[in-house]
């Protein structure tokens, strides 16, 4: 079912953005949205638009009529919490799609917290920074490793469904019950954050005292590197950063605060390198330490943090957050090659490598994680990119013959087939499975070997997604997956392909399908 476009209205009665609205949705901006720059412009779009998409405006108003005429139960209260909480790590998860900068996002969701406390204007709807538990919220934005947009499935559905049962019960009853008490929000980064950012001079000057006393509390150090950060005063902050590396490259206060700055000063990059290098050799078996590392080091350089990824999953094999990290980092460079406008850019050579390692790899796990990321599609309830469509699919059916036995893989293909990719320009087209497609060539031109990749003694499969008009020309060639150096000439060929006309009750019509060249030496 399609989702309505929403109107953008720009006006004083919001201190931070708002959806409201079902059937015709509204984006509520602050009167100051023009002095935004373009990522927090982009970030508060892809959460609002997270919000309409999946109709939490209903979720909520539903949920707020429950607590009215529940009032007297504890589950109504905590249902309504529940669900926005769970609006919210959505729409933040979308963002973060969007944008690839957890830490900025964080920074922008803490500006509109401290916006609507002090504003003093309207928050009705579903507003960005609503949420009374800002700290946690954005403790989760920054420990986020692959955010997906998301959807509220059957299982959630089933669980609201239980959590209504008792109440419909317990209002025939008239048993009235105390809520049970929230646990506090963790003392993490995000925490550190917003503390080290209250913190005034005499403040940061008496926990300078504290490090003296006391150097190793990790919680001092991250409060002091935020107060500096906040107050542009670079000298005392890189001390302190540089001393968590040197001491602590384990913690996540330390990739935090190191990876903070370092991704917009390319100065505190080349800083904070060598030092990190030195703890990889100094750490070789220490898992967290080569994937903060990696963390680091990928910001200029993904093949790096690949390889320490790849390290730290060797050293703990059972540990899943190794195998996720690395499907997060090679779906994201897989996606937006498939996205070439889309900024940030990728370096095509990374995404190309990791498409061919996918290729070989016999790690169902890390093959069928990255084909259900990239089936996702991107953010804003958009299908991907047919191409990106068709390496996801070609990824969960290698994932499904390495591992028959995982249910997962066959859901995940079940859930691509149940939502195929909608036609271009209005014309009407129809997939078709890579094999059945297959049988219909009538003319397939063998590509000529190129000398170069002869001479490097490259050699394997190109995958292209194709369009087949109705005439059985090939009229769209896009490549999924494939070495530079087979490429061209494999597309040169796939051109001249002609296929037998495909019918619908007796008509021609166009069809979408993948399909796949060989390269083989002979020796």
């Amino acid at each position: 079912m399609p989702w309505p476009l929403p109107r953008l209205r720009a006006t004083h009665a919001v201190a931070v953005p708002v959806t409201i609205g079902a059937r015709e949705p509204a984006i509520l901006l602050p009167a100051d949205w023009e002095t935004w720059d373009d990522f927090k412009l982009r970030a508060v779009l892809a959460h609002e638009l997270a919000h309409i998409r999946r109709r939490d405006w209903l979720v909520t108003l539903a949920a707020s009529l429950n607590r009215c005429v529940f009032w007297f139960h504890p589950l109504a209260w905590w249902l309504e919490r529940r669900l926005s909480a769970l609006a919210e790590q959505a729409s933040d998860d979308a963002a973060l799609r969007s944008t690839g900068d957890a830490p900025r996002y964080a920074r922008a969701v803490l500006d509109f917290a401290a916006a609507l406390q002090t504003g003093g204007r309207l928050t009705y709807g579903l507003a960005m920074a609503r949420t009374a538990k800002v700290s946690h919220r954005i403790h989760r934005i920054l420990e986020l490793t692959h955010p997906r947009p998301a959807v509220i499935r059957k299982r959630t559905w089933l669980a609201i469904l239980a959590c209504a049962l008792p109440l419909v019960y317990s209002a025939a009853a008239l048993q009235v019950s105390q809520p049970a008490p929230q646990p506090a929000p963790p003392h993490g980064i995000a925490q550190l954050l917003i503390e080290g950012n209250q913190l005034s001079a005499v403040e940061a000057q008496q926990l300078e005292e504290h490090l003296v006393r006391d150097p190793e509390d990790l919680a001092a150090r991250g409060k002091l590197i935020s107060y500096y950060s906040a107050h542009a005063i670079p000298h005392p902050r890189l001390e302190h950063i540089f001393w968590l590396i040197e001491h602590h490259p384990e913690s996540e206060v330390t990739i935090y605060s190191s990876q903070a700055r370092a991704a917009s000063s390319p100065p505190d990059y080349e800083l904070q390198k060598p030092l990190w290098l030195q703890q990889v050799t100094a750490h070789p078996t220490d898992a967290h330490v080569l994937a903060n590392a990696g963390r680091f080091l990928g910001q200029t350089d993904k093949f790096a943090e690949r390889d320490l990824l790849q390290r730290a999953r060797q050293l703990e094999p059972l540990s899943p957050q190794w195998a996720t990290r690395l499907a997060d980092l090679f779906s994201r460079a897989i996606e937006l090659s498939f996205r070439p406008s889309v900024v940030p850019p990728v370096d095509p050579a990374f995404a190309e490598a990791a498409k061919a390692e996918l290729e070989s790899s016999t790690d169902a796990t890390l093959v069928g994680t990255i084909g259900e990321f990239l089936a996702a599609g991107p953010p804003g309830g958009n299908p991907p990119a047919p191409a990106q469509r068709d390496f996801a699919e070609y990824l969960l059916n290698r994932a499904q013959s390495l591992d028959a036995s995982n249910p997962e893989w066959s859901a995940a293909l079940a859930r691509v087939h149940e939502n195929p990719p909608s036609s271009s320009g209005g014309a009407q087209r129809i997939r078709v499975g890579s094999e059945v497609q297959q049988g219909n060539l009538i003319q397939q031109p063998v590509p000529v070997y190129p000398p170069l990749a002869k001479q490097a003694h490259v050699q394997g499969l190109v995958r292209f997604h194709l369009i087949i008009g109705k005439d059985g020309q090939v009229s769209n060639v896009t490549l999924i997956s494939g070495h530079p150096l087979l490429a061209g000439a494999a597309q040169e060929a796939v051109k001249r392909w002609v296929y037998r006309p495909t019918l619908l009750n007796g008509d021609p019509i166009e069809v979408a399908t993948a399909a796949d060249v060989s390269f083989t030496l002979i020796e």
